[in-house]
């Protein structure tokens, strides 16, 4: 009579707490359950089957089936916390910012706003060349106050002015021959 087979119910605790997905398997067979949030479980068993109870943060369990276990159809399974020990790492000390892994950049690359095509790569910033600049307080550029005072600024502007007019009358040049002058 002890052969035949009979639902029996269960309850899963760690420390007095409930367990819930409690993999409760009968071992050599397809069948199995799993515990439900209030830490219960029901499976078909005879005496003398094996469960194995697993669950990823307990360690396993088996559990042959005795007439005792058969006769009161209540079982009380209790897991203990798995504890897993890791290996020691050390750690080395910590690289700058600046360091450069030779096997991830070569030093045949060269990048350049040119190179990746970006727009106003080939401007440049224009020179500012005012004399006294305003900003959070006076500032005094001494070389525009020399050049200023020397005259050279003078004759930078009298320069580009005489450039200027080169390049109008070489056009007019182009159009018309010697003799019409």
């Amino acid at each position: 009579m002890s052969q035949h087979r009979k639902n029996i119910s269960g309850i899963v605790l760690f420390q007095n707490q409930l367990l819930s997905n409690v993999h409760i398997m009968k071992k050599n067979t397809q069948i199995g359950t799993i515990s439900n949030d209030n830490g219960l479980f029901k499976i078909p068993i005879k005496e003398n089957d094996s469960l194995f109870i697993s669950h990823i943060n307990y360690k396993k369990i088996f559990i042959i089936v005795t007439n005792k276990h058969t006769s009161s159809l209540n079982l009380k399974i209790i897991l203990d916390e798995k504890i897993e020990i890791l290996n020691e790492i050390t750690i080395g000390n910590q690289k700058s910012i600046f360091y450069v892994d030779k096997d991830i950049l070569t030093s045949g690359a060269k990048i350049s706003t040119k190179s990746l095509n970006l727009p106003f790569a080939g401007t440049k910033k224009e020179e500012n060349k005012s004399v006294v600049k305003i900003r959070s307080g006076a500032v005094v550029s001494l070389d525009n106050l020399i050049n200023l005072l020397n005259g050279n600024k003078k004759r930078e502007r009298i320069l580009k002015k005489i450039t200027i007019e080169d390049r109008e009358l070489a056009k007019i040049r182009n159009h018309f021959t010697d003799d019409f002058f």
